[in-house]
């Protein structure tokens, strides 16, 4: 896990969270990722249990989904075989 922060030293919060499902080379996967969002298990989560899970993307590409959920942004980020490899939580998502 690795989060990102924003702001003037000293009133610094937390902009990005990002949250490796799988190892990635600078980072190691987040032991327990199956506990982080209720009802979707994110070890196993393909693609499409992610959109039936959140509903219709607010952005997508090749290999990623994004949605607002509540006043946050939640980005998927998939591997080259479908499978989920990265979630990061986001206060705004930048290009919106």
């Amino acid at each position: 896990m690795a989060v990102l922060y924003k702001g003037a030293e000293g009133a610094q919060a937390a902009s990005s969270v990002f949250t490796y499902i799988v190892p990635q080379d600078d980072a190691d996967a987040y032991p327990t990722p199956d506990q982080l969002i209720d009802g979707l298990p994110l070890s196993t989560a393909t693609r499409e249990a992610v959109v039936a899970h959140f509903g219709e993307p607010l952005r997508s590409g090749a290999a990623f989904d994004v949605f607002a959920v509540n006043d946050r942004f939640v980005n998927f980020r998939y591997g080259e075989n479908g499978e989920l490899t990265l979630v990061t939580v986001m206060v705004t998502v930048p290009g919106l």
